[in-house]
């Protein structure tokens, strides 16, 4: 997980442990932060890379 600009992250990873529907199960309970549950929900996009295609950088261009 990176932070890569204001509230935009990227997630590099396995195929199996980077799908759309693990990525939004991550927010289906509150976090819990100083003894508070805390709500936070999520848009994402999806790229996938293969060997060939280039680097992850490459892709947040």
């Amino acid at each position: 997980l990176a932070r890569i600009g204001g509230d935009t992250f990227a997630v590099l990873g396995a195929d199996a442990a980077c799908t759309p529907q693990a990525l939004h199960a991550l927010f289906a309970s509150p976090f819990a932060i100083d003894g508070q549950d805390v709500r936070a929900s999520a848009t994402m996009g999806l790229v996938r890379l293969r060997e060939h295609d280039g680097s992850g950088a490459d892709a947040l261009k």
